[in-house]
């Protein structure tokens, strides 16, 4: 198990760290300080490959075999914000903590209740990247 989750566990810790840094990047701009548009963009797409490198893994989507959901369920963010950054962190943390659970399972024969009602690596991220394509085009009107 520990082979399949381990690149997808890196990306995902790398992805966290750039989530934080466009948390701050769009706190600085909401109290008032110039930030580049093209620095809220870049981070945001960053953010975007890494979830996509993350989705598209084989071994990750043959061993998750949950049910695709919408994730944010019924939440419609439109614009660029803090709000919009702590969706996108709260889903961050969510896939991280899965993929540490799993690196740190000892056997695949043993699945909770919970990891089943939680939503698939594939559902996050896809709502990773819809909450980045937002950013970015709310980004783009700054």
């Amino acid at each position: 198990m520990k082979m399949v989750v381990r690149e997808p566990l890196s990306l995902s810790t790398r992805m966290l760290a750039a989530v934080d840094e466009l948390g701050t990047l769009v706190s600085d701009f909401e109290g008032g300080k110039p930030v580049p548009k093209q620095d809220i963009t870049t981070k945001a797409q960053e953010i975007r490959e890494l979830a996509k490198r993350i989705r598209k893994d084989n071994t990750l989507s043959f061993v998750d075999q949950r049910a695709d959901k919408e994730v944010p369920k019924g939440e419609n963010t439109e614009t660029l914000g803090l709000e919009t950054i702590r969706q996108l962190r709260t889903m961050a943390v969510d896939m991280n903590t899965q993929l540490k659970a799993m690196y740190n399972q000892n056997s695949t024969a043993t699945v909770s209740v919970q990891n089943l009602s939680q939503p698939s690596f594939e559902s996050l991220s896809k709502g990773i990247e819809r909450l980045t394509k937002v950013i970015e085009n709310s980004a783009k009107h700054l």
